[in-house]
């Protein structure tokens, strides 16, 4: 591509995936926001093929005519782009002509796998299950498409097992959102995991057909054997709990408490498998074959520890984070084995393009967003930065080339960070040189305690130790929690501010690494414009107070919201509006999370209106006439009467919380309709706002 400034390359001439890495996401990204037509995987297949038969042509063809090098770096970038929306179309259930979703107006039941282990919950058993077939009378149609299924509990024990298949009736509905301000999208993410629809029934509802017999795979049964042996030897929990999720990726042990610690002070990441467990584990290997020394000896060492690697990723469940590693691993190890140059910048993005092409929706996953930044922020600023200070002696040195990598990282990451779970930890470097240091320890220690399970003694001391060792790393972490600063942990970004930030990051980058001025004017403009959103999203908050009706289910809570505080009306449940998701998204977004004294009584006025919350039942024969603007009923109602309460109250708005079953309202809000009654419902139609 010299054509583009045959002077000076340009960084892509190097990394020449990032080239083809374009056009794969815009197709994405216009793929998901329903930007291309919908065309048959067929018609997209002979697309895609014609397209690169013309490209094969052309570059046979090719001639030093001026404009031919355009011409085919565009059309290169054209198939990949087709490439790339034949894989969204092919992931993406509804473009199959037998996903069930189109048989749901015809079909009466529908046969079922269970794909996954039954998840307990409270009132229910969620199963994530495979549509096999969906039966219409006498008529039987083979269907493909997965789903959530609850199962409403009638006892402790569940019959239904991962692998059954089972027969339901057609009750699916569409997966839906709370409807509370700014609370995460939950339809969207099922919808880009391929699920659609989720049905809710009894125990009656479902018949068994097949019972499997299952089988644990090789792999499984590694899993569950290291999981038991750790569980056997490690007697504390929260040590249990990291060491399962460090060395095998699996929480279910994992201390909520403690991974909200990790959270806030910026180590969560080593919880997550990633390229640090694979390096790790590939040092382990490189030491057991230390016999091979030289560089001539390394491809064979990449050679031998490659299927390792791969089969470490598939045990501790194939995390993204993981298969981005794995992958990249591999690419350096093929590499060496063919002797070609390593590009470390061209291998991230080549490893990012055949994941996208593999799962598309993979893009919008937090981390894989998380984990391609970490990398890239490393392999740009680590360098410079580990050289900005020179130690006086090699324990220093180590010392500040973990810090440089630690802050060379946070880069990138921290506005990502800042925008999904709103905080910066200010104690991340020594909380991550603490973590890197116990993450060494700890994943050593860990398969050591697995490998030397049958000499029991020497196993337990290790159990012993590293738990001592967990627990001292643990409550390190817990302090240096506590000293982030509150208003570190209720940052908010939006997407138009996340875009200024790298803007600002963009432009020093430039200045800083390649020295180019107009580097600067990127930084400033960018600052400026995140100012002024700033700005504007300070005024809204101090001059735009909010009455909010969270949809919460089982329970009812209300709050005022003005100039940074939220001020609790209502909570006749266990809700901690500091911590809820329901609630806490809203206080972050809207700047009012500072918590305020809760008011006291079931009449107030909000910017000239006068509303009534109605927290118990009453007796509709003694109530006095009174009007009020807007009315909410937060009790359980055995019978409701809308024409009733509209005549005692004379509102212009009623609102009906989640402390009701979801059945009954649904079929109150349709007498509401026939009645004419402006009636809200938060467990259907989401938080009732005033402003």
């Amino acid at each position: 591509m010299q054509f583009l400034n045959p002077s000076r390359p340009y960084f892509w001439e190097t990394a020449p995936f990032f080239r083809l890495l374009v056009p794969v996401i815009i197709a994405i990204l216009l793929f998901d926001k329903g930007l291309l037509p919908s065309v048959s995987l067929f018609t997209l297949t002979s697309v895609v093929i014609g397209s690169a038969l013309v490209g094969i042509l052309m570059l046979i063809g090719a001639n030093n005519r001026k404009y031919f090098p355009i011409l085919q770096f565009s059309w290169i970038q054209l198939i990949f782009f087709f490439l790339s929306w034949l894989c969204c179309a092919y992931s993406s259930p509804i473009s199959h002509s037998n996903w069930y979703g189109k048989s749901l107006n015809q079909a009466q039941s529908f046969l079922v796998r269970v794909a996954e282990s039954p998840q307990q919950k409270t009132k229910t058993w969620k199963l994530p299950v495979e549509v096999l077939m969906a039966f219409d009378g006498s008529k039987v149609v083979s269907v493909s498409g997965s789903a959530f299924l609850f199962v409403y509990k009638n006892d402790s024990s569940f019959p239904i097992q991962k692998g059954d298949e089972i027969m339901i009736p057609n009750k699916w509905k569409p997966i839906t959102n709370s409807g509370n301000p700014f609370a995460f999208d939950y339809r969207a993410f099922c919808e880009k995991n391929g699920i659609y629809h989720q049905a809710f029934l009894s125990a009656a509802d479902i018949s068994l057909v097949h019972q499997s017999v299952h089988t644990p795979s090789l792999i499984d049964r590694v899993h569950t054997y290291s999981m038991q042996t750790l569980e056997h030897f490690v007697t504390d929990k929260s040590t249990l709990g990291l060491m399962q999720a460090m060395l095998l990726g699996d929480e279910v042990n994992f201390d909520t408490e403690l991974r909200q610690s990790y959270v806030d002070t910026g180590i969560i990441h080593v919880v997550a498998i990633s390229g640090s467990h694979v390096i790790l584990f590939f040092q382990i290997i490189a030491t057991l074959l230390f016999f091979l020394r030289g560089r001539k000896y390394e491809a064979i060492k990449y050679l031998i520890a490659i299927p390792f690697v791969c089969l470490y990723v598939a045990v501790a469940g194939a995390p993204t984070s993981a298969i981005r590693a794995a992958i990249m691993f591999c690419l350096v190890g093929i590499g060496l084995i063919f002797r070609q140059d390593k590009q470390p910048l061209n291998l991230l993005f080549a490893t990012a393009f055949f994941m996208l092409l593999y799962e598309p929706m993979w893009l919008f996953s937090v981390g894989f967003q998380l984990s391609f930044l970490a990398v890239l922020s490393l392999i740009l600023f680590y360098k410079k930065l580990s050289r900005l200070v020179v130690a006086p002696n090699v324990y220093l040195q180590k010392l500040w080339e973990a810090a440089s990598a630690s802050l060379a990282a946070e880069i990138l990451i921290a506005p990502l960070v800042i925008y999904y779970f709103h905080t910066f930890p200010l104690t991340f470097l020594i909380a991550n040189i603490l973590a890197y240091l116990c993450m060494g320890v700890v994943l050593i220690g860990s398969m050591l305690i697995i490998f030397l399970s049958y000499f029991s003694s020497i196993a337990g001391l290790m159990a012993i130790i590293l738990t001592f060792l967990v627990k001292v790393f643990n409550s390190t972490i817990v302090f240096l929690q506590s000293l982030n600063p509150k208003a570190f942990s209720n940052l908010f970004l939006s997407f138009p501010s996340l875009l200024c930030v790298y803007g600002f990051v963009i432009g020093m980058s430039l200045f800083w690494l390649q020295n180019r001025r107009k580097g600067l004017t990127i930084a400033i403009s960018a600052t400026a414009i995140l100012l002024m959103l700033m700005t504007v999203n300070r005024w809204n908050s101090i001059h735009q107070p909010q009455f909010v009706v969270y949809n919460i289910n089982r329970n009812s809570y209300a709050e005022f919201l003005s100039n940074g505080y939220y001020f609790p009306l209502l909570n006749n449940g266990s809700i901690k509006p500091e911590i809820d998701f329901a609630t806490k998204e809203n206080h972050i977004a809207t700047g009012n999370w500072k918590s305020g004294k809760s008011i006291l009584g079931n009449v107030f006025r909000f910017q000239g209106k006068k509303i009534l919350i109605l927290d118990r039942a009453i007796q509709f024969d003694t109530a006095s006439f009174a009007q009020f603007d807007i009315v909410v009923i937060a009790f359980p109602v055995k019978r409701f009467e809308g024409e009733t309460l509209q005549k005692i109250f004379r509102f212009n708005q009623l609102v009906v919380t989640g402390s009701q079953k979801r059945n009954i309202m649904e079929q109150w809000k349709a007498n509401c309709q026939t009645l004419q009654i402006p009636a809200h419902f938060t467990l259907l139609d989401g938080a009732f706002v005033f402003k």
